[in-house]
């Protein structure tokens, strides 16, 4: 494509984000089925089919594909429900899609109707030239914020007779400006933590506060909460990092040896040196996390119950198991009741492979001096899904952002650049491309 084509791209992938953005998508309840009939508007213009699939009271999925001959198919995985957004907090509407100062501000720009619209001008645009060796499939789903059951999970299940070897492109890893030593990183990820939500209730006696008493609900819930939240967290390097690593063999300077360092790296240094980087430490410990923490009603009232929720993420090769039968053993004691609210299992695909060759060989060519370093990432997604029917699937928005635009995401003031959008569209379209080869 000529530039000014790209151009006309670049101007209508804007618009359209903003368009897109105004479907208030707030998950629950959801209500994507306006959403996917948006999309599908936009992919009735360029004469490509597609199917709308309602999965729920006002959800859907929406699928469209393009034969180019082969299956194992490739699939544009994306979807259209955000988490909630507070209007109060914002300097914009977050269900305004705003375009100022070159970006688009709006709860989903980043997470994850920003990917999706990438996706679907990479996919239209990939029709129009009509190169496609492989088909190509676009799946926007419903349900992924609360686990993905009437979204994902549905797409898998109906295109299951055809993931074997199937590649999927989704959300979850993406580039960041000056990361490493003043140079850009970009980090497909190729597997993912499994979620362990659990939920702690205690129950005493309720009082007036200028009484009180030991048998205090909340005295026990923030006992046992304190004795989870003690849980040794042992350093892992699963295998397949190792196997990640091997991508930064090919990069210049000391980079070229981190592997090697890294491997034979004491774990106690290693450990302390993780212990100053948070988000770094997620990709090699199970972590504990106090999200909920509900006890009382009014300042003078010693409540009867309380409640808290840790949200544990689990390593590929943990056992959940016995991560439950430890907090179980430690909260005996406190007479507080443990329920397993979300269970999914750690997913990964192999990260050497030629998808990955193939992603790093379009960074590289447009990012010349970035570092390219495939990772678990400490989230889930709906990748999960489609790797337990035999898809590689990774995750990876192929664009730098600012670190101040990525720590927006799931927070206040949620933008993403037009100069990122654009470049997204690009890549994802190069990088179909050359799995045609």
């Amino acid at each position: 494509m000529d530039e000014k084509g790209w151009k006309e791209i670049k101007e209508e992938g804007v618009q359209t984000l903003s368009k897109y953005i105004q479907f208030n998508t707030t998950n629950p309840p959801g209500n994507e089925l306006p959403a996917a009939e948006f999309l599908g508007s936009i992919l009735k213009r360029e004469k490509i089919d597609f199917h709308i699939e309602k999965t729920a009271e006002n959800r859907a999925n929406l699928y469209a594909e393009i034969s180019g001959g082969k299956d194992p198919p490739i699939i544009l995985l994306n979807h259209i429900d955000v988490v909630a957004a507070d209007p109060k907090e914002w300097s914009f509407d977050p269900f305004s899609g705003t375009v100022k100062d070159s970006y688009v501000w709006g709860r989903g720009t980043i997470d994850c109707k920003g990917l999706g619209i990438m996706e679907l001008f990479a996919f239209i645009n990939l029709k129009r030239e009509g190169i496609l060796r492989r088909n190509l499939i676009f799946c926007a789903t419903a349900d992924e914020e609360m686990g993905g059951r009437f979204g994902a999970y549905i797409a898998s299940e109906k295109l299951s007779h055809r993931l074997n070897g199937a590649f999927v492109l989704n959300e979850g890893g993406l580039g960041i400006k000056k990361m490493l030593s003043g140079k850009d990183l970009f980090s497909p990820d190729f597997g993912e933590k499994g979620p362990l939500w659990v939920e702690l209730t205690s129950k005493g006696k309720a009082g007036h506060g200028s009484m009180p008493h030991p048998d205090n609900a909340n005295l026990k819930l923030i006992n046992a909460v304190q004795e989870v939240l003690k849980i040794r967290k042992k350093l892992k390097v699963i295998p397949q990092m190792y196997s990640a690593m091997d991508y930064l063999k090919k990069e210049e300077g000391l980079f070229k040896i981190f592997t090697f360092i890294f491997k034979i790296l004491p774990k106690s240094l290693l450990k302390r040196a993780l212990s100053k980087n948070y988000r770094l430490s997620a990709m090699f410990h199970n972590t504990f996390a106090l999200t909920i923490l509900n006890g009382g009603y009014k300042e003078n009232v010693i409540p009867g119950s309380s409640r808290a929720v840790i949200d544990i993420r689990v390593l590929p090769g943990e056992s959940p198991d016995e991560i439950i039968d430890e907090i179980k053993k430690r909260v005996k004691k406190f007479d507080v009741t443990v329920n397993i609210l979300a269970r999914e299992t750690p997913s990964l695909s192999e990260p050497k492979t030629k998808y990955m060759d193939s992603i790093r060989e379009v960074i590289k060519k447009n990012y010349p001096d970035a570092i390219f370093l495939p990772m678990l990432v400490p989230g889930f997604t709906d990748s999960r899904f489609f790797r337990a029917k035999g898809a590689i699937a990774y995750g990876f928005i192929p664009c730098a952002f600012e670190q101040e635009d990525v720590d927006r995401v799931h927070g206040v003031n949620e933008r993403i650049s037009e100069d990122c959008l654009f470049e997204g569209t690009k890549n994802i379209y190069e990088i179909v491309k050359a799995l045609q080869e």
